[in-house]
């Protein structure tokens, strides 16, 4: 949690103390606060991104504001660059320190000794099938939050029963998982195996098809339900959304790279459940205004 602390400190400070988002201006007049406050915002970046995921994290985002005023032919803030490139250093660091190579041998043998056989693909896939996998089959309040708001969605716009369905899936499927699962275990333990411990493709024909189905169902009723969201003149909210999400994925995409994924157990959601955490809060934040200008129309 110590990385998790000083990004967060990071960012908060970033969007209390930064005037507006077109200047990146501090909105101290005294130099002697706006020293400290970039000292801060500097030595959190340091501390945080001694996560290399938490630093993959930083280096996205600041990638993203850079492109962003780049799209919008504004000046780019020079503390944007210099957070950018300073996780950049951080990776480098990482990557590039001998301890860490040697490390990494020795905790193939310790913990995944069949690592290096393990097919190029299903490390890349290994992180999003782990991920939706997790989201299926957790049965928790945040994520039935997540998609009983998607799917909510449509309903207030007054959309066709048809848009509702396809926005309700993945409630759909986890209801129905959480009740087989409760009378008939054995029916969905399969399910529960989907994320397999050499790669997703490593599956047998059965489990591949039917989890490869649900994933996709997921995936699409996903990316509809942030469409919907676009749809309703909410564009900018929705890209913010995709971001979340993307960084969501980006998160987990490192897991299949890393011979301790199994060492490290659900330490590896922590930053997804986070990032899902705050899309849940924006998301019933904006739905309880909608609903609140609707009945005060």
């Amino acid at each position: 949690m110590f990385g998790h602390f000083f990004c967060l400190l990071h960012f908060y400070i970033l969007k209390n103390y930064i005037s507006n988002k077109d200047s990146f201006v501090l909105k101290e007049n005294s130099v002697a606060k706006k020293v400290l406050i970039y000292i801060i915002l500097i030595f959190s970046i340091l501390f945080a991104i001694s996560n290399e995921i938490i630093n993959l994290l930083f280096i996205l985002i600041y990638l993203c504001v850079i492109l962003y005023y780049k799209y919008k032919k504004k000046q780019i803030p020079i503390c944007a660059y210099i957070f950018f490139v300073i996780s950049i250093l951080g990776m480098a660091y990482i990557l590039l320190s001998p301890g860490n190579s040697n490390r990494y041998e020795k905790e193939i043998m310790t913990w995944f000794p069949e690592y290096k056989s393990v097919s190029l693909l299903n490390k890349a896939s290994f992180g999003l099938t782990n991920l939706l996998n997790n989201l299926l089959t957790r049965f928790d309040i945040s994520t039935f939050l997540f998609f009983s708001i998607l799917a909510f969605t449509p309903i207030l716009k007054k959309n066709k029963v048809k848009t509702v369905l396809i926005a309700s899936i993945p409630v759909i499927i986890i209801s129905l998982l959480f009740l087989i699962s409760l009378f008939k275990p054995s029916y969905t333990n399969f399910i529960f195996h989907g994320a397999n411990h050499f790669g997703f493709f490593e599956n047998n024909l059965k489990t591949l098809l039917i989890c490869g189905i649900f994933y996709l169902l997921i995936v699409i009723s996903v990316l509809f339900g942030v469409y919907n969201i676009y749809k309703s003149s909410q564009r900018k909210f929705s890209l913010i959304l995709l971001l979340l999400l993307f960084l969501i994925l980006i998160s987990v995409s490192v897991m299949g790279f890393s011979p301790t994924v199994w060492a490290s157990a659900d330490r590896w959601f922590i930053i997804p459940n986070f990032l899902l955490a705050i899309i849940n809060f924006l998301m019933l934040s904006k739905l309880l205004v909608v609903r609140k200008v609707k009945n005060y129309r």
